[in-house]
């Protein structure tokens, strides 16, 4: 999770009046030289100084200059990049249109119209889109007659079930399944998905995307499955559906995310919200999930326990010395070396036979000899 300077600028953004601006205070008592960070840092922190610099003119907050020159800098830059993403997102709209596919516009491109005051407050840095499983080849060869390059080895490849590449280096990434790694029990139903989906209108282009409830299980779960150390997108995306969806179905996500096998996932992460963002989760949603949670089986957890691991910044012995008290780094300790069965063949293949104990093996090997090289270069 966030840790507390990332919470802090969170509340700064998210936040309204005077909690907002008594988290800006302690952000700048704890975050440092602030015209240095938003100009140099190459995570999170960087991309959120459009939204910033949005709530500190929205909240009537004072601030250096020296910083609200960096910001405003920042939201500029952004709006033209805006401008020229949305036109891209228009032509691969029109390009799919013309192919009769069924098409979703997820995250970023989503968000950035439906949730925030203007696009160019959420930084995408890619183009995300469902679709069903049999129009993925079409839509790409529909996409590479218009002049996308088919992604291959390289940085872009890999983005999505097919990646593409517009002329101006923007990614294009099309999915057929809404979390993208597949597990035992996962079930997905794309026309259930669709028939969930709302009218949304990009740059006047029409276009459809997921229901609130099945936009938060997806920025839930996707924080899980790809944790990236230090990101906050999903705590703003997430924040926000809660705050303006008023219609989120919390039922139907409770009933989603346990189908999507990220019920403990979306549960940790609601929690902090909740308790630390003030988001708006009913209590009776958060008592259910809680008990749904601690019912959780093997897979779902190790999941769980590879994103905290993942997000930590801890080597091996670290993870485990985090645990509380003595049984619970014990817990730790086994689950580190000895994960489930399921896991272990979801993650790496290994189901039975010879290979399952190799992987153990080699798992093992793995973080002794990562452990051995972080002390090294202490």
């Amino acid at each position: 999770m966030p840790g507390a300077v990332d919470t802090e600028l969170l509340r700064a953004c998210l936040w309204t009046g005077e909690p907002a601006r008594q988290a800006w205070d302690r952000f700048q008592q704890q975050a440092g030289d602030l015209r240095e960070l938003f100009r140099t840092d190459l995570g999170s922190r960087k991309r959120f100084g459009p939204l910033l610099a949005a709530s500190l003119r929205r909240n009537a907050v004072s601030a250096d200059a020296s910083i609200l020159t960096v910001l405003r800098t920042a939201l500029l830059r952004e709006e033209l990049r805006a401008s020229l993403y949305g036109d891209i997102l228009v032509e691969v709209l029109q390009v799919l249109d013309a192919g009769d596919a069924r098409v979703v516009v997820l995250k970023g491109a989503a968000f950035g119209v439906a949730l925030y005051d203007q696009p160019a407050h959420r930084h995408s840095h890619d183009i995300d889109l469902l679709v069903r499983a049999e129009d993925a080849e079409g839509a790409a060869r529909a996409l590479e007659a218009h002049g996308f390059r088919v992604a291959g080895t390289g940085p872009h490849a890999g983005g999505g079930d097919l990646t593409l590449i517009h002329r101006r280096a923007l990614p294009v990434n099309l999915h057929s399944r809404l979390l993208p790694v597949s597990l035992p029990g996962r079930t997905f139903s794309f026309a259930e998905l669709w028939s969930r989906t709302r009218e949304a209108r990009f740059s006047g282009h029409p276009a459809r995307m997921l229901s609130p409830a099945d936009s938060l299980v997806q920025v839930l779960g996707q924080a899980t499955l790809f944790p990236a150390r230090g990101s906050l997108q999903w705590a703003a995306d997430a924040w926000l559906l809660i705050d303006r969806s008023a219609d989120l179905d919390w039922e139907l996500l409770i009933e989603w995310a346990g189908k999507s096998r990220v019920t403990l996932s979306c549960w940790t992460r609601l929690e902090y919200l909740a308790e630390e963002l003030h988001a708006g989760v009913p209590a009776g949603a958060r008592t259910a999930l809680a008990a749904r949670a601690a019912a959780t089986e093997a897979l779902e957890r190790d999941l769980a326990l590879y994103a905290a691991r993942a997000g930590s910044g801890l080597g091996a012995i670290g993870q485990v010395l985090s645990g509380s008290t003595a049984a619970a780094r014990a817990r730790l300790l086994a689950w580190l070396l000895l994960p489930s069965r399921a896991y272990m063949g979801s993650t790496f293949g290994a189901r039975s036979g010879l290979g399952l104990p190799a992987a153990y093996v080699r798992r093992a090997l793995r973080y002794g000899i990562a452990e051995l090289g972080s002390r090294r270069t202490r």
